[in-house]
């Protein structure tokens, strides 16, 4: 499977480097190969599919033939990957297949006008031409649309992906390879897999090139054929890792929510998910105190350390390095018949009186 790429009239600056061997790069594991070249990227064939063509469709342009009216059921937004978390993979160095359920592929803002996703059921619903066209790409019945629809999920890409894109032409669908521009607001399934491009309420499935195409349309500031990425199926997800595309957090978004439900990714799921980030780094241990002893003096052996009170109560026992030389130990001789020994015992025998 391949892209390339040409124009007439000539090639832009940003193509000349890249049209030299005419082969740039080669989507991992898909063999797509990606070459660029100019052009109008509404001049693809009356099928949509545009002759081996990849449309390039920037954040908030007008595509030609929505589905529904443009930004009626959703907006878009910059993303700039620079401030992204360095360990997601909207920061990697290349383009290639990546799994729907991988954390941190999709991004979140806190709007809920990024997607909506009843004004789009709404919409199908009120025009049936183009709802039965737009099940047909979904592969579900017009009936199923509402149902369908609510269990998607709304995210933003946070890089450019290559995806199947249907436009709406004289009673029927028409599909087109397309790369969407990082920011683009989506609704994906189950699998992560986009679905559904929001701002033109226009279904969306995996990519079909069987053989070399060009990339025509207006390359974006940072669009590289290196960085695309194509979205494949892995597991079903109960929970996106999304990136907040203004902080950098990682959020959790319930499958099939709007965001309303999200909540904070909890460290030690951090840690599963990113074990390089540096707040997950193994905290240093505390060091371990010796237990005090004591200095034996000389002449006598080491003092117990079990107990390192014991040789201060009881410096006169044996290992406990007895008393300074320059002290003198107290005299324990007393008289327990004499009311001021701190021992009088009045009781003792020996003061018993004859």
């Amino acid at each position: 499977m391949a892209v390339a790429s040409g124009g007439a009239g000539g090639s832009p600056a940003w193509l000349i480097p890249t049209l030299i061997g005419a082969v740039v790069v080669a989507l991992i594991g898909i063999g797509v190969v990606l070459v660029a070249g100019g052009g109008d990227g509404d001049k693809t064939s009356k099928s949509g599919a545009g002759q081996g063509a990849v449309v390039l469709e920037p954040i908030n342009a007008r595509v030609p033939h929505p589905f529904t009216d443009q930004a009626t059921t959703g907006t878009e937004t910059n993303v700039q990957t620079a401030s992204l978390p360095a360990t997601v993979p909207a920061r990697a160095a290349t383009g290639g297949q990546v799994d729907g359920s991988a954390p941190g592929l999709y991004g979140g803002s806190g709007n809920a006008k990024v997607c909506d996703r009843e004004q789009l059921i709404a919409f199908l619903e009120t025009n049936p031409a183009k709802a039965a066209a737009w099940a047909g790409v979904i592969g579900i019945a017009p009936s199923q649309i509402r149902t369908y629809v609510m269990g998607l999920t709304p995210v933003l890409l946070t890089r450019d992906t290559l995806v199947l894109n249907h436009g709406f032409v004289n009673g029927r669908a028409t599909p087109k390879n397309s790369v969407l521009q990082a920011g683009t607001a989506v609704l994906v399934d189950k699998y992560g897999i986009p679905r559904v491009k929001c701002n033109c309420g226009n279904p969306l499935a995996e990519p079909t090139l069987t053989k070399a195409a060009r990339v025509v349309g207006t390359p974006w500031p940072g669009f590289s054929t290196t960085n695309i990425l194509v979205v494949v199926v892995n597991v079903v997800v109960q929970n996106f890792t999304l990136v907040d595309i203004n902080t950098g957090a990682l959020i959790n978004r319930p499958v099939a929510t709007d965001g309303s439900q999200d909540g904070a990714v909890l460290i030690d799921t951090l840690c599963d998910l990113y074990p390089d980030d540096p707040q997950c780094a193994p905290l240093e241990p505390a060091p371990v105190e010796p237990p005090p002893t004591l200095a034996p003096q000389p002449g006598h052996t080491t003092p117990p350390t079990a107990y390192p009170d014991y040789c201060n109560l009881y410096p006169e026992q044996d290992g406990c390095g007895g008393y300074p030389s320059n002290d003198t130990p107290p005299d324990y001789t007393s008289n327990p018949c004499d009311p001021s020994d701190p021992y009088y015992d009045p009781y003792d025998p020996q003061c018993a009186v004859g």
